[in-house]
């Protein structure tokens, strides 16, 4: 608990103000990368300077979770380096099984309605800043 009290100070906010100024920061910062042919590690980069937290990264096991995000993004079709790097974005959200995630069964059937890997990529990367969003306006108490 302890452990997990820290993590949510720092990352999240007692009030989710750090976690919602991360997502505002996220949709206005990493749209650009995705469609300019970024790489997945400045992506995650990226996707950490958005959390104001850029000294987190050295200590983050960058290539494991970008492995993980890979292994997520091929498991529901979105192999191809646009879906790579959106799912270094769903996996830093969401974790990196967010593919098979009971939480979050909307992810594996928006990936299912669309046929190519960049569709794929961009109807669930749309679809979950979507729900982020909504739940802010619900007041954050919502699950995703």
């Amino acid at each position: 608990h302890a452990a997990f009290s820290q993590f949510s100070t720092n990352f999240i906010g007692d009030d989710y103000s750090l976690y919602w100024a991360a997502l505002a920061r996220t949709e206005a910062k990493l749209p650009p990368l995705l469609e300019n042919a970024a790489s997945d590690e400045a992506v995650l980069r990226a996707q950490v300077e958005c959390h104001g937290r850029p000294d987190v990264i050295r200590h983050f096991p960058a290539a494991a979770f970008l492995e993980r995000s890979r292994h997520a993004a091929d498991a529901i079709g979105m192999s191809s380096p646009r879906g790579y790097r959106a799912s270094v974005i769903l996996s830093y959200w969401f974790g990196t099984g967010y593919y098979n995630d009971p939480l979050f069964p909307w992810i594996a059937e928006k990936a299912g309605e669309q046929r190519t890997a960049d569709s794929r990529a961009r109807s669930v990367l749309a679809y979950a800043l979507k729900r982020m969003q909504k739940t802010r306006m619900l007041g954050g108490h919502d699950v995703l």
